[in-house]
């Protein structure tokens, strides 16, 4: 007798497994893993690694005066085993003499700015920056109509 509620108890379990089941899909945009997405030039993880492409700029540069960084234009990221950046930044010529050292937040703006395209590495385990790509060019400046 228990043989045979075991039996009818398995057909019903059989028979309501396969019911056929709806499942609603939705379409979501989602960031590909280890892709670069755009992200904002304002936040200051993108700022910091700017900050750090401008002094090796700074250090490289055979200029006798400081730039500054005055503007990120553009920002992607990209999570792998670190965080990369790229970005579009506007780096400004000061009155500062490099020999002199001075602090950049005391020292005047001048009008030759350059366009530069800089490609950051930070590694979160070190918490370091490592500059990839510093490459800067004279922005020329817009005629106006």
């Amino acid at each position: 007798m228990n043989l045979s509620v075991i039996l009818f108890l398995s057909l019903v379990t059989v028979c309501l497994g396969d019911q056929i089941v709806e499942e609603v899909l939705v379409h979501r945009k989602v960031q590909p893993l280890g892709g670069w997405f755009h992200g904002s030039p304002e936040s200051p993880e993108v700022r910091a690694a700017a900050g750090h492409a401008a002094d090796a700029f700074n250090a490289r540069s055979k200029a006798k005066r400081w730039f500054k960084l005055v503007d990120v234009t553009t920002a992607q990221s990209q999570v792998t085993n670190g965080i990369h950046y790229r970005m579009a930044a506007v780096l400004r010529k000061t009155n500062c003499l490099k020999a002199e050292h001075g602090d950049l937040d005391k020292c005047q703006l001048e009008k030759k700015q350059l366009e530069c395209h800089f490609e950051v590495t930070f590694s979160p385990r070190l918490r370091k920056h490592e500059v990839q790509v510093a490459k800067c060019k004279r922005q020329i400046p817009k005629l106006e109509s």
